[in-house]
């Protein structure tokens, strides 16, 4: 019993001494930042006027995908969708009209 106290003593007291420290999520995710991408949105409504507004769109990249958290139109948080068969086209409503931007 004394030796494999022993043993767990020496095997606790090695890593302190050398500075072990276990890898966790966070500092494995640490290396993945937010970036902001400013984008032009432009509105699609056909024959009538169609206008265009700039928004910063906030997203991590990983492998050529995006992964969008937050658009922000002059200054204000928007909620924003992806289109449906239209791979990287969102689209959001501001100020009555719904613009559609592409990452």
């Amino acid at each position: 019993m004394k030796k494999i106290i022993f043993i767990l003593g020496f095997i606790t007291l090695s890593f302190c001494s050398f500075g072990y420290t276990p890898i966790n999520i966070t500092q494995l995710e640490a290396g993945i930042n937010t970036n902001v991408y400013p984008v032009v949105a432009t509105t699609d409504n056909g024959m009538f006027q169609n206008y265009s507004i700039g928004a910063d769109v906030h997203a991590t990249e990983f492998m050529g995908s995006y992964s969008i958290t937050q658009v922000v139109v002059n200054g204000q948080d928007v909620r924003f969708s992806s289109t449906l068969g239209s791979s990287n086209t969102y689209y959001f409503n501001y100020d009555g009209q719904t613009y559609y931007f592409t990452m």
